[in-house]
């Protein structure tokens, strides 16, 4: 993320906006000029990420050459060194049009509003918001969840049961960091980019044809034969001996909590994709947060499941997503930033408080 931040940084050089506001050029024209760079860099930035990809994981190999009749994740995926892998391309199509934005309070969207309020170019601001991006409570949530995997399958073993993951989330809790995957700052119902990538997995035929996927299906298909929803103790109960019949059949530990068909297919499909400790933890770990009252909602989010797909898929250097990820923001990030300088909004300025501000306001409470 350093070196794209650092990349984006430097094409500032040739920022039209940045030579338009030398020259005088009215205020009620910025948007056009913000908009020519931003357009500018959502077409460089494919190519910037791949040359960092391959230069930290594949040096000294060519990379393939832009082709005018392929969009602009093809090229993406043909210059990682994945054009051959035509999964691939689809997953970041999904992927870097889910990631584009959510809303433009997220740190990243907001540190290049914040950046070009001060009229800096569209090079300059997305650089900042790069910056952000990379921090460990942002763009790096699907390398965390990676990250917090491994160590827990190392702690307990490949075969974890329900008690040792359900140990070890307490002992993360209780230790003062946060479950990663789970839960989120603004979402309070279940990610729809997480059902997304869900959908994408029940349609794409190297899923699809997946013994495991077609067990997937088998199960959703008892769930509704059942009109099963599991919102009450009884559906769950009555479930049990069909759940029971699958885990014998297949080696697949049945769920033991609520569970709807999309979160029983990531259940399947995470034991697939990454052969981590991950299968058990999204039936264990939001019982778990509901019961330490902290996270308003401990469903899964998008980075629960977004890193193993790229996984699944070949891409198995995790440090790299999160300049996957900057990649796609910039598509709403660079948006609303053209927007900003459309309406005229002002350089943005935090309010602050005096001491005896604060002071009144601590004797009045």
């Amino acid at each position: 993320m350093t070196q794209l931040g650092m990349a984006v940084a430097a094409l500032n050089h040739e920022s039209k906006f940045a030579a338009a506001y030398e020259k005088g050029v009215k205020k009620t024209e910025y948007w056009t000029y913000a908009l020519e760079d931003s357009l500018s860099l959502i077409a460089k930035l494919p190519a910037l990420a791949a040359r960092i990809y391959r230069n930290a994981y594949y040096p000294g190999k060519d990379i393939a050459p832009i082709k005018a009749d392929q969009d602009l994740v093809g090229n993406y995926v043909d210059m990682l060194g994945y054009g051959d892998n035509e999964g691939m391309k689809e997953y970041l199509r999904l992927y870097i049009a889910l990631h584009g934005d959510h809303e433009g309070g997220n740190v990243s969207a907001h540190t290049a509003h914040l950046v070009g309020s001060a009229l800096s170019d569209p090079f300059l601001s997305y650089s900042a918001s790069l910056f952000g991006l990379a921090g460990p409570l942002h763009g790096l949530a699907n390398q965390e969840v990676l990250r917090w995997m491994l160590a827990m399958q190392e702690a307990i073993g490949p075969n974890g049961t329900h008690d040792q993951i359900k140990e070890y989330l307490w002992k993360t809790l209780k230790g003062g960091q946060v479950i990663p995957g789970y839960g989120h700052g603004v979402l309070r119902d279940p990610d729809p980019r997480f059902t997304a990538l869900q959908n994408f997995c029940d349609v794409r035929p190297e899923l699809k044809d997946s013994p495991i996927i077609q067990l997937v299906k088998k199960a959703s298909g008892i769930f509704e034969t059942l009109g099963c929803d599991f919102s009450s103790r009884e559906q769950i109960m009555a479930a049990q001996p069909h759940l029971r019949e699958l885990h014998l059949a297949n080696c697949i530990s049945p769920p033991r909590r609520r569970v709807s068909p999309p979160r029983f297919l990531l259940f399947v499909l995470r034991q697939r994709l990454n052969t981590l400790v991950v299968v058990l933890t999204s039936e264990v770990a939001p019982g778990v947060l509901r019961e330490h009252g902290k996270t308003k909602n401990p469903n899964p989010n998008v980075d629960a499941t977004s890193g193993c797909l790229l996984y699944h898929y070949g891409l198995t250097e995790f440090k790299y997503y999160t300049v996957i990820f900057g990649v796609s923001r910039a598509l709403g990030a660079l948006t609303q930033l053209v927007w900003d300088r459309a309406l005229g909004l002002p350089i943005e300025r935090p309010k602050s408080l005096s001491m005896d501000a604060i002071e009144k306001i601590v004797n009045k409470s």
